[in-house]
């Protein structure tokens, strides 16, 4: 490849990771509650609103991340800015996980989180975290031997029918291995992406409003067979990404979308404390309303999540200590740097 980019800001990846996590969030929503609120045959509006976002919302993460991996960088800083930033947030919200988990075991889904499945398979509630980070401990030799070189774009097939096919390889889980084939598709779409960004966004095609319109539909014509072969799981994420891609630009227009560019920011913090928040109010929940207002529940559980992860991110960048330990850049003294 012959552009390398230095680092910008863009805003409506801001938006986009804004957009992302909170369907992370509501995604949880229906399949954390303990209600078995996916299930095809007796909530099939859950079921098709869950498979809509799962259909696309982790890897517009891994597009967003490969975008951004797009630029000049040394080696061992960047391997010091991922220790920073992924490497000490899994360590600290996993030993933070491990006493409730134990001491609680009958509140949670899953009560086992030792010391060798934090080391080898990701934790319980932290593999996005894990699978970035081992992929960004890749990432220098990939962009030096693959992502640089001429048939660059070869790579991005290969991955793509691996997927498709979905070969034995996908169920090796040790080091998330599976999830690292599947996602370094996207992360490795989104280094591409950065190349012709600027070019794309000036298209005709890109800014033709029907074709947004032909994929939406399309999209919710297919959807319940999302779940039912490989090629729906792979395709799907691209056309979310250009959905919410599309939606951000749009929002970008106006400049003061605070509140989506302060989810996107924080959307880490946000990952890592959802399964806390989710574990407390499901309690709650299911204890104090009966199964019959299952609406009630999704609603409830949704905004008492996401009002408790907007405050408790407040605080946590108030708090350097806290701030540095989930994953902020912090600047000792601004006067060092001029």
């Amino acid at each position: 490849m012959e552009k390398v980019f230095k680092k910008r800001h863009y805003l409506e990846l801001d938006y986009l990771k804004g957009i992302g996590i909170i369907l992370v969030i509501l995604g949880h929503s229906f399949s954390f509650t303990g209600f078995d609120l996916i299930n095809k045959e007796k909530y099939f509006i859950y079921y098709y609103i869950f498979n809509f976002i799962y259909s696309f919302h982790m890897p517009l993460f891994f597009i967003a991340a490969g975008f951004l991996s797009n630029q000049e960088y040394k080696i061992k800083s960047f391997y010091i800015s991922k220790i920073k930033r992924l490497l000490i947030p899994y360590i600290f919200i996993n030993i933070i996980d491990y006493i409730p988990r134990h001491l609680f075991s009958s509140f949670v889904n899953n009560s086992s989180n030792s010391l060798i499945r934090v080391i080898f398979y990701s934790g319980v509630a932290t593999w996005f975290v894990y699978t970035l980070f081992v992929m960004f401990l890749l990432f220098p030799m990939l962009d030096k031997y693959i992502f640089k070189k001429d048939k660059y774009y070869i790579f991005l097939y290969f991955l793509l029918i691996i997927n498709m096919l979905n070969p034995e390889m996908s169920n090796v889980n040790i080091f998330t291995l599976n999830r690292i084939i599947f996602y370094l598709t996207y992360f490795y779409f989104g280094y591409i992406l950065k190349n012709y960004y600027e070019e794309i966004k000036k298209n005709k095609y890109f800014n033709n409003n029907l074709l947004y319109i032909i994929l939406s539909i399309f999209s919710l014509f297919f959807l319940y067979k999302y779940s039912e072969n490989n090629i729906t799981k792979v395709i799907y994420p691209f056309i979310g990404f250009m959905l919410c891609l599309k939606f951000s630009l749009f929002l970008k227009k106006y400049r003061n979308i605070k509140f989506l560019e302060f989810c996107g920011k924080n959307s880490l913090i946000f990952y890592l404390l959802e399964p806390f928040f989710a574990a407390i109010y499901r309690v709650g929940l299911i204890k104090f309303i009966d199964l019959e207002y299952h609406y009630i529940i999704v609603i409830l559980f949704f905004s008492l999540k996401f009002i408790s992860l907007c405050i408790s991110t407040i605080i946590i960048n108030k708090i350097k200590v806290l701030s540095f330990l989930f994953g902020n850049k912090i600047t000792i003294n601004k006067k060092e740097g001029e």
